[in-house]
């Protein structure tokens, strides 16, 4: 997660701001163990970890590695 954030404050044009990228990574990572929980952990640890994956790191990626879209029309 270090050299995603890394990623975002060396890009000048990033279509979201570091600080705000942290707080929701933070956020999304803290509710999806709660759910987790809340639900008496209905998946192995290994398959939470492909959902974390998919529903927050590689958005989050996205955001950090690809220019705003306006950019691209």
């Amino acid at each position: 997660m270090r050299a995603l954030l890394q990623t975002y404050e060396a890009r000048q044009d990033a279509r979201v701001p570091a600080d705000v990228a942290a707080d929701h990574f933070i956020q999304a990572f803290l509710n999806l163990i709660d759910w987790w929980l809340r639900h008496d952990m209905p998946h192995d640890p290994e398959r939470m970890g492909e959902i974390y994956r998919e529903l927050i790191l590689r958005p989050i990626e996205g955001a950090a590695l690809h220019p705003r879209v306006s950019e691209i029309i």
